[in-house]
């Protein structure tokens, strides 16, 4: 109203306001039995005000208490019931369950875990590393991820948890996309099951998993290059990385995939990605060579065999099965130094073009060919998902430090090349067993 004396001192009559635009009525004035509401404090006069009309609530949208649930209930609803399940998807052992239950000691013990794989190392400490077996990944549940880089790591964890006798749990936030996809994964590989196999398994013990976009994607290539890693058109070598896993975990190292350089370059993976910082696998299709560069730590050089063996062990099975591999050839892992690599390496790492320029592959073997002297650039230490550009004198520095002098000291298994005998090659290759 636009006359507020009424709310001034009480007067001896109450004050009528005339609410415009009401139906019903003529030049805006309401009716004669609206017109006025005195309001007042016990028998003292008070303001009088009418009461406007209210809006009609439209409640023909919200779900009725005995309906249906929205798509939103029930998806609360199947978070809830499962919160504090800790879902066993392998008879052998192996569950699957969010953080609720990762960090509940009667409920973990409920189901006899004794190893425990977390994915989400930001949000959820080790609460009983002094009896339970951990291993901890720092992962983010978006479709950018690069899981497959953690990945062997995590099936060796569970693998060697369950040959022991052990029960795992692997555990992310809500059990449904991160820890499901390394269950996915290991299924996959232990039974040679497929994706959607594999899947389908894990989702009958946990009604909720389901691995984001990223992760279905991912899997999806580990398999193909399981069932043929070097089928055309692909790539005749792949080149991968050494480097920490992140800040967090500056001992945990993992082998990154680096990008082949732009196609003007090179179409394939060069000598000019290498550093002599660091450690580097050359996957082919005959064989894996670890390449150590001249400056490349003690450390860094360990994980780089470690990750040579879990390579072999969970993607390319054929080269242990045989694969072009005689009495008198070099076994399916070779290891090579900086300056030291054996020919057919270098016709890999520096082809010859088209037309005979260019490339030093074709020359002789005792030509000074330093493969990496030259190199300076340093790809980033962690995956796309959180690219850290951290300098190779920090990692060789935090590398060297006497907390992690032990790390990757294990051996995955000792069968996955007991086929390969050391066998020198004119000095410029080692192998390993």
């Amino acid at each position: 109203p636009d006359n507020l004396s009424g709310f001034g001192p009480p007067g001896p009559a109450p004050l009528e306001v005339d609410i415009a635009g009401e139906p019903g009525t003529s030049g805006g004035a309401p009716p004669a039995s609206n017109a006025s509401r005195s309001f007042g404090r016990g028998n003292r006069p008070g303001l009088s005000l009418a009461r406007p009309s209210l809006t009609l609530l439209d409640v023909s949208s919200m779900q009725p208490e005995d309906g249906p649930l929205s798509e939103t209930q029930q998806r609360r609803a199947r978070l809830a019931f499962f919160e504090r399940q800790c879902s066993r998807v392998l008879p052998q052992g192996l569950f699957v369950s969010g953080e609720t239950v990762a960090r509940d000691r009667q409920l973990l013990a409920g189901s006899g875990i004794t190893h425990v794989l977390n994915c989400v190392g930001f949000t959820c400490p080790e609460d009983f590393k002094e009896e339970l077996t951990y291993k901890t990944f720092y992962l983010h549940d978006n479709p950018g991820e690069d899981l497959l880089s953690v990945l062997f790591e995590g099936l060796e964890f569970i693998d060697s948890a369950l040959r022991a006798g052990g029960n795992v749990l692997v555990h992310c936030s809500q059990g449904v996309s991160r820890s499901a996809t390394l269950a996915i994964a290991y299924i996959m590989w232990k039974f040679g099951r497929s994706f959607d196999q594999a899947m389908a398994q894990v989702k009958e013990a946990r009604g909720i998993a389901s691995p984001n976009i990223g992760f279905t994607c991912q899997l999806l290539q580990w398999q193909k290059r399981r069932s043929a890693p070097f089928a055309p058109p692909s790539s005749r070598l792949r080149l991968l990385r050494v480097a920490p896993h992140c800040p967090q975990t500056p001992s945990l190292l993992l082998a990154r995939p680096v990008a082949p350089p732009p196609p003007s370059t090179s179409p394939h993976a060069t000598w000019r990605q290498l550093d002599r910082r660091g450690a580097f696998l050359v996957h082919t299709a005959e064989r894996i060579y670890v390449w150590i560069g001249s400056d490349c730590p003690p450390a860094m050089a360990d994980g780089a065999r470690f990750h040579a063996k879990l390579l072999l062990k969970f993607e390319d099975m054929g080269l242990l099965a045989g694969r072009a591999h005689a009495a008198s050839e070099l076994p399916p892992v070779v290891e090579v130094r900086q300056s030291r690599e054996p020919r057919e390496l270098r016709m890999l790492l520096d082809p010859p073009t088209s037309d005979g320029d260019g490339g030093s592959g074709g020359g002789s073997e005792a030509e000074d060919f330093d493969l990496a002297a030259g190199s300076a650039a340093v790809p980033p230490a962690c995956g796309s998902a959180d690219p850290m550009e951290l300098s190779a004198a920090a990692v060789i520095g935090t590398l060297n430090s006497p907390a992690i002098s032990h790390c990757h000291s294990r051996n995955p298994s000792s069968e996955l090349i007991g086929s390969a005998a050391a066998t020198p090659t004119s000095g410029a290759a080692r192998a390993f067993a």
